[in-house]
This record gives C-alpha cells, structure tokens and sequence, in this order.
C-alpha cells in the first residue's frame, strides 16, 4: 500500500507524463526536434519536414503508432510516444521510426542511457514481422530520443548523440567499417533560453522549462509564430511546476508530506487533461483505443478515463 507521499508524487508523474506527451504529438513541436536530431531532415525545411509526418485531421495533432511492447516474460514495457516519419525519395511507406520520450531526473537511479538502449531495442526488434521478414536489409533507421527536463548543470543546453560505428581492431583494409545506423540514441537537455540554440533545444525550453506565462507567450510567438492560447499556457505552467526544482539529479528536495485532499485534487487535474486530449484525438480521427495509448496512467484508472471519455464523445 503506498503512503500519501508516494501517492502524490505517482499522480505528479502521471499529471506530468501526459503533459509532455500531448503536446510533443503538436505538429510545431515535434517537427522542430525531429529536424536537428534526424540526419534525412537536416536539409528540409519546417513544412517539409511536417508532410513526413502522419497528422490528423486537425491538421496539428501527430499520430503515433503503438507504443505497447510485450516482452519475453509476457510483460508489458510502454514507451512514451513513438512516430513513423516518411522520408522523401524513399520508396517505404515508413522510412524511420523515431521513439520520443520526456524524462525529468537524469538520475533516476540506473543509467538513463541503458534504458534509452533498451527502448530502442524493443523498437527494432518489434520490426520483425511488420517491416521485415527474413530480409535484416529492411530494418527501418530508428532513433530513441530523450528530452531531458530538468538535466544536470554542466549539461543543459547539451544534444548529445550516440550510436554504433566500426572500430577496426586487427588488420588493415582500404576502406573504413560500415556505421550501424539503425541504432541512435540522442539526449536533448533542455537549459534556459537564448537565441542562439537550435530549434530543438528553443522549442523544448520555451514548451517545457519554468518560465513565467508572459514570458513563455512572447517567447513562442516571437521565435517560432506560434500563438499559444491561455489554455495551453496554464498546462504548461502545471507541467513546469511539477517537473522543475522537484529533484536535485535523484534526491528529493524538502517537500511537504502529501494529504488525502491534495491527491484528490492532482488526480482530478490529471484525468481532465488525458480525458480533454484523447476526446480531442478521437474527434480529429483518431481510434479511441490508440488515443488512449497515447497517455500514461496506472491501470486501475482505465475504466474511469473510458467512461468519461465516452460520457463527453456522446454529448459531442
């Protein structure tokens, strides 16, 4: 049985997990992180970059694909969001698959880069039997990218990328080893904004770190033509007052004990902000059972998000 404590600090990540999750499916979000970070659309531009992409009918929600991996054991390991990109010139259909995931502490208690290799893994090897068969040739390109919220000092401001190239170690050859680029893992560490940052980094703090409404409202319509409404802006500031300053890189800074109304009410936040988003996917084309895939939530509260979903589907 968990403590008050333990209660609040699960709906937080829960309140938190969704946040990020919705608005990294906005069209104008992920399509500046996937420019950077994906070599094949370093070259494009934002337009460009955004007909790659599967995008509902509201023109501005992604649509992912299954984020539910089944593992040896029968278990089930959920990834955050993951995205099939078309890429021009490329005869697939899906031509790089890209995993997205939002992490707060970068210490949260194994190496955050084994799990990105794991949730990798799992993106590669679910391939078999649905972009490949026996042919290894046609393993899609995949990426794992990790937006890192509340990094450590020295490296906010950081994309660091890491992947898997030949290092020769007997022997001589003409030619260099081949680079395996179906593995690559890239942590975005966000930091406080200027305008020199790329894209990636600049969206990601002016969506995601602590800044004041104002502030974050200019910011996204300066930079990016972006008009945010007061909706949006009050998400975000939840978000961002529930990621930031809550850990110092995997120690909990003094915090007051939770109570039985507090969780009430973090709960309630939480529900209305996945029930808002999946309705919104659902009436812009989405199936119901992937728009809820699309959100992190514990089991028990599956029936209750349904039923609500569904009360407000019919009145729709």
């Amino acid at each position: 049985m968990r403590n008050n404590k333990e209660n609040t600090e699960a709906v937080e990540k829960s309140t938190a997990d969704s946040y990020f999750k919705f608005y990294i499916h906005k069209s104008y979000v992920l399509s500046r992180i996937l420019k950077d970070n994906l070599d094949e659309l370093k070259n494009l531009s934002l337009s460009e970059v955004e007909k790659c992409l599967n995008i509902g009918k509201d023109g501005v929600t992604v649509i992912g694909r299954e984020t539910e991996y089944i593992t040896k054991d029968g278990k089930k390991a959920y990834l955050d969001s993951v995205f099939d990109v078309r890429i021009p010139g490329m005869n697939e259909d899906i031509s790089v698959i890209v995993g997205l995931e939002g992490q707060n502490d970068p210490n949260p208690g194994y190496p955050i880069g084994k799990r990105a290799g794991y949730y990798l893994s799992r993106m590669i090897s679910a391939q078999k039997g649905r972009e490949f068969d026996d042919d290894y040739g046609d393993i899609r390109k995949t990426y794992s990218i990790w937006c890192i919220l509340n990094p450590k000092a020295d490296d906010r401001n950081t994309i660091v990328r890491y992947k898997m190239k030949g290092d020769r170690v007997y022997g001589d050859s003409q030619h260099e080893p081949d680079e395996l680029d179906m593995f690559n893992i890239i942590m975005v560490n966000i930091g406080k904004y200027n305008d020199d940052l790329p894209d990636a980094l600049a969206i990601g703090t002016a969506m995601f770190s602590l800044m004041e409404k104002d502030a974050r409202r200019e910011l996204m319509n300066k930079r990016f033509n972006i008009s945010l409404t007061d909706e949006d802006l009050e998400k975000l500031n939840d978000m961002t007052h529930l990621t930031q300053d809550k850990y110092n890189h995997g120690f909990r800074e003094g915090r007051a004990e939770g109570k039985a109304e507090g969780i009430a009410e973090e709960r309630a936040v939480s529900t209305e902000i996945i029930v808002s988003g999946i309705v919104s996917m659902v009436l812009n084309g989405t199936p119901l059972e992937e728009a809820v895939s699309m959100f992190t939530f514990p089991d028990d509260r599956l029936s209750e998000i349904e039923a609500e979903v569904r009360r407000r589907l019919d009145r729709s």
